[in-house]
């Protein structure tokens, strides 16, 4: 895959986050080390405006990993930027959960269908470049 970095501007995730006054440097590139150059190798990022809750980005695991991979999603709720980790499994702590129907227009096809159990991380930083560091 693609530089993490490069993926991101190519799907314009950098414009997006920074709309939310976040900082694609703080909470992407300084977080890149040798054991999270590949983190995201099994995500597609997607960025879309959702009626109801305006423009979303999103990291969502590829169909043969979903079940393994949390989906990520950032978006501004009440004028601040959120960022909500989505798993299929039920974690020991949840806020919500959220069944996907099976047809939306507003989000990628991949997590439809599904039953996601949502945390509302107060870390705005990818899930995934935590883990290692």
């Amino acid at each position: 895959m693609a530089n993490l970095m490069d993926t991101l501007k190519a799907h314009g995730v950098d414009r997006a986050l920074a709309s939310f006054r976040l900082d694609v440097e703080e909470l992407f590139h300084k977080r890149i080390t040798r054991g999270t150059t590949h983190a995201y190798d099994h995500h597609e990022w997607v960025v879309r405006d959702d009626p109801l809750r305006g423009q979303v980005v999103s990291a969502v695991p590829r169909k043969a990993m979903i079940e393994d991979l949390p989906w990520e999603e950032w978006l501004v709720k009440e004028g601040k930027a959120r960022h909500r980790i989505l798993t299929l499994k039920r974690p020991s702590r949840y806020n919500d959960v959220f069944i996907a129907p099976d047809q939306d227009e507003t989000r990628p096809s991949a997590v439809l269908g599904r039953t996601w159990y949502v945390v509302d991380d107060p870390d705005l930083s990818p899930l995934l470049l935590r883990r290692h560091t």
